[in-house]
């Protein structure tokens, strides 16, 4: 393949992530290679033989990002462990359907090294615990989970999950709302609000400091 037109990501079959690698011509290296035993620079060729099949990384459709906009609007106070919920529901299906590693890393393999994927690994991995008691709207639940599925199951692509969620729930965020932004307040339960009996301990700190990290006009006051 041209290297001009090689994808900088791609996904292989395992949801093992791969980048152009610098210093190399056309080779991709993996995310967390090293601990996985993994070569350091492959090419496109030698990928879509032995892992195939691959699916290069691409930017979130516009269709996409108005659909979880309006699920987010829909849910109101209930947008932010409605969208946890989804990314719930969509795990739970990769691990019917896949071995452990290739199911773990489905919503992470966009990006696998970034600290969005480390933030989304956490929270799927228990430390949400505390938001079970949260109010969710099943909805946008589902709304957000059939956008989310074809992102990572889909056959040709594969849409990066967590920098791409952060970056569209910010726009939530910053909407305006009575000639101010929406913020957090408006967005997230009362449990996940700082002051919160458990803000630090249930989720809340680590839920909001993903998904508004890119926000321009929303700010965590306690």
């Amino acid at each position: 393949m041209d290297q001009q037109k090689q994808p900088y990501r791609v996904v292989d079959a395992q949801n093992q992530g791969w980048r152009l690698a610098t210093g190399t011509t056309g080779g991709y290296a993996p995310d967390f290679g090293f601990t996985r035993g993994l070569p350091v620079a492959v090419s496109y060729a030698e990928l879509t033989t032995t892992r195939g099949p691959i699916r290069p990384v691409v930017p979130v459709p516009d269709a996409d990002r108005r659909a979880l906009l309006r699920a987010f609007r829909d849910a109101g106070d209930r947008a932010a462990v409605s969208l946890l919920i989804a990314l719930e529901q969509v795990q739970r299906q990769a691990t019917a359907r896949a071995d452990s590693d290739t199911a773990r890393r489905t919503l992470v393999a966009g990006a696998e090294e970034s600290w969005e994927a480390a933030h989304l690994t956490m929270l799927l991995g228990g430390a949400a615990a505390g938001t079970g008691g949260a109010r969710f709207d099943s909805a946008a639940v589902g709304a957000i989970a059939r956008v989310l599925g074809a992102w990572v199951a889909g056959h040709d692509v594969y849409v990066e999950v967590a920098q791409t969620l952060s970056a569209v729930f910010a726009d939530y965020l910053d909407e305006d709302v009575d000639g101010h932004p929406r913020g957090w307040s408006r967005a997230a339960d009362t449990s996940l609000q700082p002051g919160s009996a458990g803000f630090e301990t249930n989720g809340g700190l680590l839920l909001y400091s993903w998904l508004a990290s890119r926000s321009r006009r929303s700010r965590l006051v306690p």
